[in-house]
């Protein structure tokens, strides 16, 4: 009933061999990667395994860490995984873990920062106005008179300021080291880039289509002086996995990892709360534990950027409670502060402001220090109270809100209806009767309906023996409660 390949070379197994199937729900806990991670996998010591495998028995422990990629699971003839065989050890026997789903994003991620991804170049511009992905980057003016300390002292404080008369940005290589330039890559570009670079065909859903979440960009403070903007190096300095948790906690999403069609489809909440569909089980066991609802309001949480100095101070926003805040959801990502004041045209303009030095080769600046995750919005082109044109950036727009709080904040966004479901909802612990098609089908996105009530699954787990029945394989469900 299971047999396992390697680039299309079915592998020698025991025929008692078994194999644990399990999934984790992304939803229950925001920034949780979808669906099955690791499962172990044991190959026999055979000549068959040791042609497929590269004699990896006979090399030593430091040389024998090796990943075969294009393996796959099948069941009863049945595909039910592409992945990433890993060997772990060699002990009469070839050990693996097998990576898959949100297991293969996972293990290909692992020790990886964003700054070590090949995230393109692109021509050095100075007028770009459109979103993604007519464009991979924007600039807009955010006000820092610390960008370059007392190193530069004829810089004017200001990052990407507009010449209106000549309808571009002024620059270092054409009007001097008063003004500098730092692109804002688009975050959809490097999540797509992301993903692609990690071995799959890239982003796909309606999140994706949203115009408003085109808009939305990574801050950074890298000087910018070259003819080729390198989007590496307008990264902060962290890991690929964390950014991951931060960009699904700050949207409401999470990443629904294919590993057959190779396409990563980015799912909202509230779009899954709302899906009605289920999957309806009538063989399932009739004692179970039932555990009521505990929750005790919910705490939000943004973390501040440490190299900005106008956040020595964690200003409200940044958190938002309610009820006793018992649940807490955390993101290391925030948006910049504004500023409302007279610029130098003589106009008053709303830009965004920080206090933080910036990073690159020029005048000494210190190449790493490039801050934390910061997510702003590109607002397009508008003009000063005196009808000076200038790109804007903000932490908010018609319809999108960086910050928890507002009508079209985050928690009104993305986690109304998920705090509403978590609040009433009751936790039980069931065991199901499923057939092989059943249990491969099985998906911790669609609810499940058992005794007249529908449920989400927050967790699942059963084991296939070689030998063993396929039309009744007990399954052990947590779920959870959701109201018809």
């Amino acid at each position: 009933m299971i047999s396992i390949s390697v680039n299309d070379e079915r592998i020698d197994i025991n025929e008692s061999a078994s194999f644990t199937i399990g999934g984790r729900s992304p939803f229950v806990s925001p920034g949780e990667l979808w669906g099955p991670k690791v499962y172990n996998v044991s190959a026999l010591d055979s000549r068959r395994n040791a042609r497929i495998f590269q004699f990896a028995s006979m090399l030593n422990n430091t040389d024998r860490v090796k990943a075969y990629d294009n393996a796959e699971i099948r069941l009863a003839d049945l595909l039910w995984k592409r992945g990433t065989l890993k060997l772990r050890d060699f002990a009469s026997a070839y050990n693996f873990s097998f990576h898959s789903d949100a297991g293969d994003i996972e293990a290909r991620i692992k020790n990886l920062t964003l700054q070590d991804l090949d995230l393109g170049t692109a021509p050095t511009d100075l007028n770009v106005t459109d979103s993604y992905p007519t464009a991979n980057h924007a600039y807009f003016t955010v006000k820092n008179q610390s960008f370059y300390g007392d190193a530069n002292p004829s810089f004017n404080g200001y990052i990407n300021r507009y010449d209106t008369a000549n309808s571009r940005l002024f620059n270092p290589t054409a009007d001097g080291n008063d003004y500098t330039i730092t692109p804002f890559p688009f975050l959809l570009y490097v999540l797509d880039t992301a993903f692609k670079q990690l071995g799959y065909f890239g982003i796909t859903g309606s999140w994706t289509e949203d115009p408003l979440i085109r808009k939305v960009v990574l801050y950074n403070n890298f000087d910018h002086r070259t003819p080729t903007i390198t989007y590496a190096e307008h990264m902060p300095p962290i890991s690929v996995g964390s950014f991951l948790i931060d960009v699904a906690v700050t949207f409401g999403i999470t990443y629904r990892v294919n590993p057959v069609t190779r396409w990563v489809e980015i799912v909202r909440i509230p779009d899954w709360l709302n899906d009605q569909s289920y999957t309806e089980f009538d063989r399932a066991n009739a004692r179970y534990k039932l555990e009521p609802n505990e929750n005790d309001g919910f705490l939000f949480r943004m973390a501040a950027d440490s190299e900005d100095k106008r956040f020595d101070t964690l200003p409200s926003w940044m958190t938002s409670r309610s009820g006793n805040g018992s649940e807490t959801v955390d993101t290391q990502a925030s948006p910049l502060d504004m500023i409302t004041e007279t610029n130098p045209m003589g106009g008053d303009w709303t830009i965004p402001v920080v206090d933080q030095a910036g990073s690159g080769p020029a005048f000494g600046l210190e190449a790493e220090a490039r801050g934390g995750l910061r997510f702003m919005i590109f607002d397009g082109m508008t003009t000063d109270s005196m009808g000076n044109a200038f790109p804007q950036g903000h932490y908010m727009t018609t319809g999108l809100s960086l910050r928890w709080e507002g009508t079209d904040g985050i928690l009104e966004r993305c986690y109304t209806e998920w705090m509403e479901w978590k609040s009433y909802t009751e936790y039980m612990d069931r065991t199901v009767d499923l057939s092989l098609v059943e249990l491969l089908q099985l998906d911790t996105q669609r609810k499940v309906m058992i005794d007249d009530l529908k449920w989400v699954i927050d967790d699942f787990e059963a084991s296939v023996t070689a030998s063993g029945n396929p039309d009744r394989i007990k399954t052990r469900l947590k779920l959870y409660s959701i109201k018809l």
